[in-house]
């Protein structure tokens, strides 16, 4: 969905479907940030965030993973698969008491 590769792609490649979009392209993370950026106060986004919403604007959607997946990639480097931490924080955390 995220990313448009099917499984059979995917799986071809080594990638683990399930996990793929539970834990790589988790539709609802890709939601939850598009909503925060929509509704934070410019002045509080950082450089990516910020980017994403400029491209938002102009209606391009390059920031999407097309026909990407970082595990692919990793893969295809020879460097293997480099785990990258990214926490996609709740609505809740940037909302004042």
């Amino acid at each position: 969905f995220i990313c448009s590769l099917s499984k059979s792609e995917l799986e071809r490649a080594k990638v683990k479907f399930q996990k793929h979009i539970i834990q790589d392209h988790y539709m609802w993370a890709y939601a939850r940030f598009l909503l925060y950026i929509q509704e934070e106060d410019p002045s509080n986004l950082n450089g990516p965030e910020s980017f994403v919403k400029q491209k938002i604007k102009e209606n391009n959607s390059t920031y999407f993973p097309n026909k990407r997946c970082i595990e692919m990639e990793g893969s295809e480097s020879g460097e293997g698969h480099l785990e990258r931490v990214c926490r996609v924080r709740d609505m809740d955390d940037f909302r004042a008491p």
